[in-house]
């Protein structure tokens, strides 16, 4: 059976690198999962799609993403099937429509946290940066990022740090309740 794995993160947490890393069986990214035996399927509609801003009419591209899913599960058996999730999928239910739409197919989410100070280190490097973020702010939607993800009680949640590599943090199968224990400013 199929299984499908949102990657979530704040900006510049790596998800793109983890999702390839993980599509080139890096094993310990591999074993971690403990998803030694399975075909690595990529949804490269969720890394094409990237929402930049409110107004860039990237929400509705990404809407795309549920059709690229179901036609992954349906094309292969015995496959990770890895998004690269953005909060505009939360905020847009896409990750509830894609478990209406495949309810017996596992779906899991992996949080990849990371350090405020080396999230902003990374965002200064992209071509994209418009140096309108300090420390506070990107430690403010560090947080935020967690707590939305955690807002998503229904899926089993891989934790990763990224902050120097990727170091396995555990997987939390019943996250109720745990987005009210974060440090809150």
């Amino acid at each position: 059976m199929n299984q499908i794995f949102w990657v979530f993160g704040a900006a510049a947490s790596g998800k793109e690198t983890f999702i390839r890393n993980a599509q080139n069986h890096d094993s310990y990214i591999i074993s971690s999962l403990g998803i030694e035996n399975e075909n690595i399927v990529v949804i490269e509609e969720s890394i094409t799609y990237i929402q930049k801003s409110k107004e860039d009419g990237i929400v509705e591209k990404r809407k795309e993403i549920i059709a690229a899913v179901i036609k992954a599960n349906e094309d292969n058996t015995n496959a990770v099937i890895l998004i690269k999730g953005q909060r505009t999928d939360i905020y847009s239910e896409y990750v509830q429509e894609l478990k209406k739409e495949l309810p017996v197919i596992p779906q899991k989410i992996i949080f990849l946290q990371v350090d405020p100070l080396i999230s902003l280190e990374r965002l200064k490097k992209r071509p994209w940066w418009n140096g309108k973020e300090d420390l506070e702010t990107r430690t403010i939607n560090v947080r935020h990022t967690f707590n939305l993800i955690f807002s998503l009680r229904e899926f089993p949640i891989t934790i990763f740090d990224t902050t120097n590599g990727y170091v396995f943090n555990g997987t939390i199968n019943n996250p109720v309740g745990l987005e009210n224990k974060t440090n809150k400013k």
